[in-house]
């Protein structure tokens, strides 16, 4: 089978999605930046990079009874939608939060992120002067393009709820100062359940 013309620009993109967009005029720069290489009037990117709320495949008219809505046979994206899923890029935490403020911010009237405790998300979240801290605890960083508005940084709770619970299951206590937690406590409150994993 000969390889397809609009081949997805994504290094070691498997393609799985269907969709390929065309770089738009306007955004040009902002998807050359985030994807780390040049790209021309024949690049396609396709629709595994983009997220789900920044593809239109529904065209709807009309409002109560009168409201209709028809399929698109090709997919579009919202303007302003930029690649960031799947990127196959070794970014460090110092880049990420360059491309979170350059990216992000400049294109939507973001109020909020979140984030795992991933490395690259620690040194984003230090770099920007973010602390959970009890004795220093500061959830936002200053928007760079409205200096009256701030963004907010939340912590991926279920990611969170699950490192808890793997560090319970695996260590049977966790330190919380200055208290400890220790398994046998659940095992009590869920006598009937074998297994809390």
């Amino acid at each position: 089978m000969p390889p397809r013309l609009d081949k997805c620009c994504i290094e070691n993109c498997t393609g799985n999605s269907k969709s390929r967009f065309s770089v738009p005029i306007v955004s040009h720069e902002k998807w050359e930046r985030v994807i780390g290489k040049t790209l021309n009037q024949r690049s396609r990117i396709c629709g595994d990079h983009f997220l789900e709320e920044d593809k239109i495949d529904t065209w709807v008219s009309g409002q109560g009874a009168n409201k209709y809505s028809i399929c698109l046979k090709k997919p579009r994206l919202k303007k302003g939608a930029v690649p960031m899923l799947n990127l196959n890029l070794k970014k460090s935490g110092e880049d990420v939060s360059t491309y979170k403020m350059d990216i992000d911010i400049s294109i939507e009237a973001i109020v909020a992120l979140t984030c795992d405790g991933a490395s690259t998300n620690k040194t984003m979240l230090k770099i920007l002067n973010v602390n959970g801290k009890k004795t220093e605890f500061k959830n936002y960083f200053q928007n760079p393009f409205n200096e009256n508005r701030k963004i907010y940084v939340f912590s991926d709770a279920p990611h969170a709820i699950k490192n808890v619970r793997n560090r319970l299951f695996q260590n049977k206590q966790l330190k919380s100062k200055p208290l400890i937690i220790i398994m046998y406590t659940y095992k009590n409150i869920h006598p009937t359940n074998p297994c809390i994993k």
